[in-house]
C-alpha cells in the first residue's frame, strides 16, 4: 500500500489502455474502426477516417408522387384523344354531307328545272332584272279590273329569289320563297282589285344575281 492511499479506500482505476498494435481495447471501450487498406475506398455509408459528417445512406424518396403525376397525364391524354377523335368524325361527316350535296347539285339540269310552268295567259308584266348584294328589286304592274293573277320569279343560275307583293297602299299582301315549280323559283297567286301593285324581289342569302319576272292574268 502506497503512502498516499488512505486506509479503507479502493485503489484508483488503472488508466485506460489506448490499445496499441496487437493489444486488446480496454474494458468498456469500443474497438477502433478498421482502417481501409492501401488503395481501398471506405464502404458506402461509412465516413472516411477523420472526416465526421452526415455520411450514410440517404433516405429513399417515395415514388407515390410520380405515380400520381403519370396517372393524371394518362387521363388528360385520354380525354384529349377522345375529343380529337370526336371532332374528326364530326368534320368528316359534315364534309361527306357537303360533298354529296355538291354532287347532287352538279347532276341537276338547271335549264330544265327553271321551266317554271308559267301559264299561257296574257301578261301584265314580263321582264328580267338583277340586284346587288343586299339590294331589293322593285317592279310595278297595273290591274285594270278585278282579276286573278299569278306572279312567277325564276332565278338565273343559283339565284334563289324571295318575293313580296304590296298593294296600292303599300301594305303587304303576300310573300313567298321557293313556291314555284322550278328549282330556284317563287310564286304568288292572288285575286287583286284594280290598282297599281309593287313586287319586291330579294335573294334568300342576300347575294347578288339575275332573275326573270312574269305576271300572268289568269
Amino acid at each position: 500500500m502506497s503512502d498516499d492511499q488512505s486506509w479503507g479506500q479502493p485503489p484508483p482505476p488503472p488508466p485506460p489502455d489506448q490499445g496499441g498494435w496487437g493489444q486488446d481495447p480496454g474494458w468498456g471501450q469500443q474497438p477502433p474502426p478498421p482502417q481501409p487498406g492501401w488503395g481501398q475506398q471506405p464502404q458506402w455509408g461509412q465516413p472516411p477516417p477523420g472526416q465526421p459528417g452526415p455520411w450514410g445512406p440517404q433516405p429513399s424518396t417515395s415514388s407515390s408522387g410520380s405515380k400520381v403525376l403519370w396517372i393524371v397525364l394518362a387521363v388528360v391524354l385520354g380525354i384529349v384523344l377522345i375529343f380529337g377523335i370526336g371532332v374528326f368524325l364530326v368534320i368528316r361527316s359534315a364534309g361527306d354531307t357537303v360533298q354529296d350535296a355538291i354532287e347532287s347539285f352538279e347532276q341537276l339540269d338547271l335549264a330544265e328545272l327553271q321551266d317554271a310552268e308559267i301559264p299561257d295567259a296574257p301578261r301584265l308584266l314580263e321582264t328580267g332584272g338583277s340586284i346587288g348584294d343586299g339590294d331589293v328589286g322593285e317592279f310595278t304592274f297595273e290591274v285594270r279590273d278585278r282579276t286573278r293573277v299569278q306572279i312567277d320569279v325564276v332565278g338565273r343560275g343559283d339565284f334563289d329569289p324571295e318575293i313580296a307583293l304590296l298593294g296600292p297602299d303599300g301594305v303587304l299582301i303576300d310573300e313567298d320563297d321557293d313556291g314555284g315549280s322550278a328549282f330556284f323559283a317563287s310564286r304568288i297567286t292572288e285575286t287583286l282589285d284594280q290598282g297599281t301593285y309593287t313586287l319586291e324581289v330579294t335573294e334568300f342569302g342576300g347575294d347578288s344575281g339575275s332573275f326573270d319576272v312574269v305576271v300572268s292574268d289568269l
